[in-house]
Protein backbone atom coordinates (compact mmCIF):
# COMPACT_ATOMS: atom_id res chain seq x y z
CA UNK A 1 0.00 0.00 0.00
CA UNK A 2 2.76 2.33 1.13
CA UNK A 3 5.34 2.01 -1.72
CA UNK A 4 8.36 4.52 -1.71
CA UNK A 5 8.78 5.79 -4.68
CA UNK A 6 11.90 7.81 -3.35
CA UNK A 7 14.55 8.90 -5.81
CA UNK A 8 16.51 10.53 -2.75
CA UNK A 9 17.15 10.25 0.90
CA UNK A 10 15.31 13.52 1.53
CA UNK A 11 11.63 13.24 1.96
CA UNK A 12 9.85 16.18 0.30
CA UNK A 13 6.78 17.00 2.91
CA UNK A 14 4.33 19.31 1.76
CA UNK A 15 1.35 20.64 4.77
CA UNK A 16 -1.86 21.90 3.30
CA UNK A 17 -2.98 24.31 5.90
CA UNK A 18 -7.09 25.08 6.28
CA UNK A 19 -8.21 28.04 7.66
CA UNK A 20 -8.31 28.20 11.79
CA UNK A 21 -5.75 24.89 11.36
CA UNK A 22 -4.24 23.64 15.06
CA UNK A 23 -1.11 25.45 15.74
CA UNK A 24 0.16 23.30 18.42
CA UNK A 25 -0.51 20.14 16.11
CA UNK A 26 1.30 21.73 12.77
CA UNK A 27 4.25 22.49 15.50
CA UNK A 28 3.99 19.09 16.59
CA UNK A 29 5.01 17.70 13.00
CA UNK A 30 7.11 20.06 11.76
CA UNK A 31 9.53 20.50 14.65
CA UNK A 32 10.33 17.16 14.71
CA UNK A 33 11.53 16.98 11.19
CA UNK A 34 13.47 19.76 12.16
CA UNK A 35 15.17 17.92 15.20
CA UNK A 36 15.88 15.11 13.29
CA UNK A 37 17.70 16.89 10.65
CA UNK A 38 19.40 18.64 13.10
CA UNK A 39 20.64 15.60 14.96
CA UNK A 40 21.41 13.28 12.14
CA UNK A 41 23.30 16.50 9.92
CA UNK A 42 21.28 15.48 7.14
CA UNK A 43 18.27 16.80 5.09
CA UNK A 44 16.13 13.65 5.48
CA UNK A 45 13.42 16.30 5.50
CA UNK A 46 12.20 18.83 3.68
CA UNK A 47 8.84 20.68 4.27
CA UNK A 48 6.41 23.65 2.41
CA UNK A 49 3.36 25.13 3.47
CA UNK A 50 0.24 25.47 0.93
CA UNK A 51 -2.42 27.60 1.00
CA UNK A 52 -5.28 27.10 -1.01
CA UNK A 53 -4.04 30.83 -2.34
CA UNK A 54 -1.00 31.19 -1.45
CA UNK A 55 -1.52 33.53 1.03
CA UNK A 56 -1.00 33.68 5.19
CA UNK A 57 -3.65 31.38 7.10
CA UNK A 58 -4.84 32.16 10.30
CA UNK A 59 -4.74 29.32 13.09
CA UNK A 60 -7.29 29.06 16.21
CA UNK A 61 -5.25 30.95 18.27
CA UNK A 62 -5.35 33.62 15.63
CA UNK A 63 -1.74 33.47 14.84
CA UNK A 64 -1.06 33.37 11.21
CA UNK A 65 1.60 31.92 9.30
CA UNK A 66 2.55 32.95 5.79
CA UNK A 67 2.64 29.77 3.14
CA UNK A 68 5.22 29.07 0.69
CA UNK A 69 3.10 28.59 -2.05
CA UNK A 70 -0.85 27.90 -3.42
CA UNK A 71 -2.34 24.35 -4.41
CA UNK A 72 -0.26 23.56 -7.46
CA UNK A 73 2.42 25.35 -6.87
CA UNK A 74 4.24 23.08 -4.51
CA UNK A 75 7.22 20.97 -5.36
CA UNK A 76 6.45 17.28 -5.94
CA UNK A 77 5.63 15.80 -2.60
CA UNK A 78 6.52 12.37 -1.29
CA UNK A 79 4.05 13.15 1.83
CA UNK A 80 1.09 15.52 1.92
CA UNK A 81 -0.62 16.06 5.36
CA UNK A 82 -3.63 18.43 6.07
CA UNK A 83 -3.55 20.21 8.97
CA UNK A 84 -7.06 21.53 10.16
CA UNK A 85 -8.93 22.22 13.25
CA UNK A 86 -11.96 23.06 15.15
CA UNK A 87 -13.74 23.73 11.47
CA UNK A 88 -12.52 21.72 8.87
CA UNK A 89 -15.56 22.16 6.52
CA UNK A 90 -13.40 25.62 6.24
CA UNK A 91 -11.37 24.16 3.72
CA UNK A 92 -13.72 22.72 1.41
CA UNK A 93 -13.60 23.50 -2.34
CA UNK A 94 -13.68 21.58 -5.15
CA UNK A 95 -9.75 23.10 -5.95
CA UNK A 96 -8.49 21.18 -3.23
CA UNK A 97 -10.95 17.45 -4.00
CA UNK A 98 -9.11 17.81 -7.36
CA UNK A 99 -5.92 18.08 -5.87
CA UNK A 100 -6.24 15.75 -3.81
CA UNK A 101 -7.37 13.16 -5.64
CA UNK A 102 -4.40 13.66 -8.06
CA UNK A 103 -1.76 13.78 -5.35
CA UNK A 104 -3.56 10.23 -4.24
CA UNK A 105 -3.41 8.98 -7.99
CA UNK A 106 0.32 9.33 -8.52
CA UNK A 107 1.48 7.92 -5.42
CA UNK A 108 1.83 10.49 -2.95
CA UNK A 109 1.09 9.49 0.82
CA UNK A 110 -1.67 11.42 2.28
CA UNK A 111 -2.36 12.67 5.92
CA UNK A 112 -3.77 14.78 8.10
CA UNK A 113 -4.16 16.10 11.90
CA UNK A 114 -6.38 16.93 14.21
CA UNK A 115 -10.10 16.91 11.72
CA UNK A 116 -7.95 16.96 8.21
CA UNK A 117 -9.22 13.63 7.75
CA UNK A 118 -12.63 15.43 7.27
CA UNK A 119 -11.28 16.42 3.83
CA UNK A 120 -10.07 13.41 3.22
CA UNK A 121 -13.18 11.74 3.02
CA UNK A 122 -15.27 14.51 1.33
CA UNK A 123 -12.60 13.74 -0.99
CA UNK A 124 -13.67 10.19 -1.40
CA UNK A 125 -9.79 9.16 -0.21
CA UNK A 126 -10.81 7.34 2.81
CA UNK A 127 -13.56 5.16 1.01
CA UNK A 128 -13.30 1.56 2.49
CA UNK A 129 -10.33 2.64 4.49
CA UNK A 130 -10.17 2.80 8.48
CA UNK A 131 -9.41 7.06 9.35
CA UNK A 132 -9.74 8.36 12.65
CA UNK A 133 -10.35 12.40 13.48
CA UNK A 134 -10.35 14.68 16.42
CA UNK A 135 -12.44 12.94 19.44
CA UNK A 136 -14.80 15.48 19.88
CA UNK A 137 -15.90 15.25 16.02
CA UNK A 138 -15.62 11.23 15.96
CA UNK A 139 -19.58 10.59 16.34
CA UNK A 140 -20.52 13.39 13.60
CA UNK A 141 -17.74 11.94 11.39
CA UNK A 142 -18.56 8.23 11.87
CA UNK A 143 -22.49 9.59 10.94
CA UNK A 144 -21.62 11.68 7.77
CA UNK A 145 -19.16 9.02 5.87
CA UNK A 146 -20.42 5.96 6.33
CA UNK A 147 -18.23 4.43 3.80
CA UNK A 148 -15.56 5.10 6.12
CA UNK A 149 -14.43 2.69 8.78
CA UNK A 150 -13.86 5.28 11.41
CA UNK A 151 -12.43 4.04 14.55
CA UNK A 152 -12.14 5.60 18.17
CA UNK A 153 -7.56 5.52 18.38
CA UNK A 154 -5.26 8.62 18.87
CA UNK A 155 -3.71 7.47 15.33
CA UNK A 156 -4.66 5.33 12.47
CA UNK A 157 -1.88 4.58 9.50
Amino acid sequence: MFTPKLTSKTINVAFYLVPEFSMIGFSALVDPLRQANNISGENFYRWQVISETGGSVSASNDMKLIADCAIGQERTPDMLIICAGFSPEKGESKRLQTWLQQHSRSGVWLGSQDTGSYLLAKSGLLNGRRATIHWENLMAFKEVFRRVEVVDELYEI
